[in-house]
């Protein structure tokens, strides 16, 4: 009879240290679940703050914009958020770990293991230099289309812009005049000339700039430097700009429409 109770008692000691066992696995796994969940959060956070900067560069200067592998790189974070999203509904959806609660246990250990995977996915994508070259200059454009209106049921302006379009390829002729009254079309004629397809074969570069109402040398070049996608730095002097916008626009042919000329401005 002792020796059928002192077995029982064995058995029971064995089946109490593998509850006991079973428990502090489970245990183990929900504290583990935990660590993986902070430290996942804690990746993709550093990886936003760096996708955030980088954003916020490109943003900073519109001369500027996001190389394509750059662009690429943004979706990969945006991707890796959503799937960040996703793991952490289901740690919420199942409560902080806790050993009163069985069904945490059951499926701590698979999200767990999930949530390290992911942290170690974040960690490779921050650490390939995936934003080493953020930005390059915008390509400039040979011309910027104006939107320009129909003019073919307008006579006067036919005849002007037609007249205009034998001008350009005559090589003694650098500057055309085109004046009249407020209202009158001159705009128009000149968007047209702008948007023209043989115009735009005739010059490698097409600017339009529209003149304030106090026009000067220095915010017309200004102007001509924007639209060569060029910086104001480094041309703290009228002589300064004119050099810079020289040496871009140097072996090309390029057609400058001012529109809205009210007063004399000397281009020399």
């Amino acid at each position: 009879m002792e020796a059928v109770a002192g077995g029982l008692a064995v058995k029971a000691y064995e089946e109490g240290a593998k509850l006991a066992g079973c428990i502090k696995s489970k245990y183990d796994n929900g504290n583990d679940l935990k660590e993986n969940y902070d430290i996942l959060k804690s990746e993709e956070r550093k990886l936003g703050a760096r996708r955030d900067d980088i954003e916020a560069e490109i943003n900073r200067d519109k001369r500027m914009q996001a190389t394509g592998e750059c662009q690429n790189c943004i979706v990969s974070v945006k991707k890796i958020e959503e799937q960040v999203s996703k793991l952490e509904e289901k740690y919420n959806s199942k409560g902080k770990p806790s050993w009163k609660k069985p069904t945490t246990w059951i499926s701590g250990p698979n999200l767990s293991e999930s949530m390290a995977k992911k942290s170690k996915e974040v960690r490779l994508l921050s650490k390939d230099g995936i934003f080493e070259t953020v930005v390059v200059a915008k390509s400039v454009k040979p011309v910027e289309k104006m939107g320009a209106p129909n003019i073919e049921d307008k006579q006067s302006l036919q005849r002007a812009f037609h007249g205009t379009l034998n001008y350009p390829n005559r090589d003694k002729i650098r500057r055309i005049g085109i004046w009249g009254t407020v209202g009158i079309g001159k705009t128009a004629i000149m968007q047209n000339l702008n948007d023209n397809e043989d115009i735009a074969k005739m010059f490698n570069i097409i600017i339009w700039v529209t003149m304030s109402n106090n026009p000067s040398v220095q915010r017309l070049q200004e102007s001509i430097l924007g639209r060569l996608n060029l910086s104001v730095e480094g041309t703290s002097t009228i002589e300064e700009a004119a050099q810079r916008i020289s040496e871009e626009l140097e072996g090309k042919k390029c057609l400058i429409l001012l529109d809205k000329v009210g007063q004399k401005i000397d281009l020399h």
